[in-house]
Formats: structure tokens, C-alpha cells, sequence
């Protein structure tokens, strides 16, 4: 029987958005599971109040472990993954919610994949008129592959970045050394995604709804960055991510510049479109193509 580490770093978020974050993992159906509560420091004394009497009412399910350090989600995550005690890892926002039976849906897959290292699975968007929809994904036909394959850079690019939507086995990412960036910007999924999908055998995807995200909540959040400093954050991020693959594995590197190529013209690029003819458009693109045109080095 699997166990499960929910892994939620606290921040400054509305109270009833925190209730019912927690309810949703209160009631799962399945029931092997601890969920990891990060308190960052500058967490508003409210919030703390709160955290602390919910896991002193729940102590058999909840804890809390406070981040002195306050080094922003990568941190808080990685400080949850060493704090871990279940075989599966999950990182949920505490401004989001899971389906209540999310853990049993994802215990079934695991069972039935033995040697299974990462569960993506699909997501609904909630809006502010509490409409859901779900995240637009294409799963027709997906079933476990190994990423040294020659459709690598399809896959890897066709499947989310978001790490919200994701179980990692807890071994597979101490064994293959892979962690947050200790990092507040924008980007740091992405990087999680490139290096644990690079490092994968076994990666099960299905096209089952298990996580409700605030959409308008995360973008209102986003818009705070100028898109040029996204933008920026996002290649840096992938830069350093394809930099550890080249040195941890050259071989499997080369498929990495094709993935590159066809996540940031489809996604990255095409997002900012309409901003391409801003004056700065032309110092993030050199900066794209740059990093291109190394990948294509390693590549050959």
C-alpha cells in the first residue's frame, strides 16, 4: 500500500482559499496519506495562527515545519520533499484544491504501473464565477514511455509544465539528486520539468481532472512580472536546467535542443505574440536564439 506526502507552502493568501485547500485533502477517500504544511516566515501572523490550530486539530494528518529561511516556493518544496515520509510526492498551492478522490484515482495507476516515477494527470481551471473548465490537454492515446525514445522532445513538450499536476515517487527524486530551484522568480516549474522528465523511465499520463486551480487568481499574480522579465526568467530557468543535463548525461542532452526549439515557439513565443513588436522583443529573442544555437551544438 503506497503512502502519499502532500507538500503545501503557506503563503499570503485568503483564508476560506486556505480552508478549503486543506478540506479538500482532509477528505480524500483514500487514506495513507500526510500532508506537509511550509510555513515562509513572512506569512502574515493571522495565517500562522491559523495553520498552527488547524494542524494541532488534525495531528494525525497535518504538519508543520517552518521556513526560517523564507527562500520562496522552491525552498519550501524542497524543505517538504526532505521532510517526507510517504512513497509519492505531490506539491499543492495553498491558494488551489484537489478532487477528494485524487489519491485513490492516483494509487490505482501507481498499482498498476510498477515501476512508475511520475503521474501526470489533467486539471480544471476555476474562475471567478466558480466555473470550471478543464485544462485544454491532448492525452488520446498516451501511455508509458521511456524518454530516451526518439519522440522525446515531442512528448516532453507536449505534456504540461505545471508541477501542480504531477505525483513524483519520492525515491526517484533522491536517487537522481533532483530538486527546486532555491529561487522567487518565474520559471522555476519549467526547470523542475525539464530535469525530472530527462531523468524519467517510467511516466504515466491520464486524462483525468484531479486539481482545481484558481486561474484568474495565478494570472492576476503572474501580471505583477513585465512579460519581458517572464520571458527572460523562463530561458534562464531552461538554460540552467539543459546546463545539469549536459553534465550529468550527454548523451540524452542532444534530444534537448529539439524540445527547447519547439516549446518556446509554441508556448513561449507564441503566448507573446502580440508583444513581438515591442521595443525589447528583439533582446529576449537574442537571448532565445543564443541558447538555440547551443543546444544545437550539444545536439550534433
Amino acid at each position: 500500500m503506497y503512502r502519499y506526502s502532500i507538500i503545501v507552502p503557506v503563503h499570503n493568501i485568503e483564508l476560506n482559499y486556505l480552508t478549503q485547500c486543506l478540506n479538500s485533502v482532509k477528505e480524500q477517500t483514500y487514506d495513507e496519506f500526510e500532508c506537509i504544511l511550509i510555513n515562509n516566515s513572512s506569512v502574515a501572523n493571522h495565517i500562522v495562527a491559523f495553520i498552527e490550530k488547524w494542524v494541532a486539530d488534525h495531528k494525525n494528518k497535518f504538519r508543520l515545519i517552518h521556513d526560517q529561511v523564507n527562500g520562496g516556493f522552491g525552498t519550501a518544496r524542497n524543505i517538504g520533499v526532505r521532510n517526507a515520509t510517504g512513497d509519492f510526492v505531490i506539491f499543492l498551492d495553498a491558494a488551489d484544491y484537489i478532487e477528494h478522490t485524487m489519491l485513490e484515482t492516483i494509487n490505482k495507476y501507481a498499482k498498476k504501473c510498477r515501476h512508475l516515477e511520475i503521474l501526470s494527470f489533467s486539471a480544471l481551471w476555476l474562475n471567478s464565477d466558480n466555473e470550471l473548465t478543464k485544462l485544454n490537454q491532448n492525452y488520446e492515446g498516451w501511455q508509458p514511455y521511456t524518454l530516451t525514445n526518439v519522440n522525446l522532445s515531442h512528448n516532453l513538450a507536449k505534456d504540461k509544465v505545471h508541477i501542480w499536476s504531477k505525483c513524483y515517487a519520492k525515491h526517484f527524486l533522491l536517487e537522481k539528486d533532483i530538486w527546486h530551484l532555491d529561487y522567487f522568480g518565474y520559471g522555476i516549474d519549467l526547470y523542475f520539468h525539464i530535469i525530472t522528465y530527462s531523468k524519467a523511465n517510467q511516466i504515466y499520463v491520464i486524462d483525468e481532472p484531479l486539481y482545481v486551480r484558481r486561474k484568474e487568481l495565478h494570472l492576476h499574480n503572474c501580471q505583477s512580472l513585465h512579460p519581458k522579465d517572464k520571458l527572460f526568467n523562463a530561458i534562464d530557468c531552461a538554460f540552467n536546467a539543459f546546463e545539469k543535463i549536459r553534465k550529468d548525461d550527454s548523451v540524452l542532452s542532444k534530444y534537448f535542443y529539439t524540445f527547447f526549439k519547439f516549446f518556446f515557439e509554441t508556448y513561449m513565443i507564441g503566448e507573446y505574440a502580440d508583444i513581438q513588436k515591442e521595443e525589447w522583443w528583439d533582446t529576449v529573442y537574442t537571448r532565445f536564439t543564443k541558447m538555440y544555437q547551443w543546444l544545437i551544438k550539444i545536439g550534433h
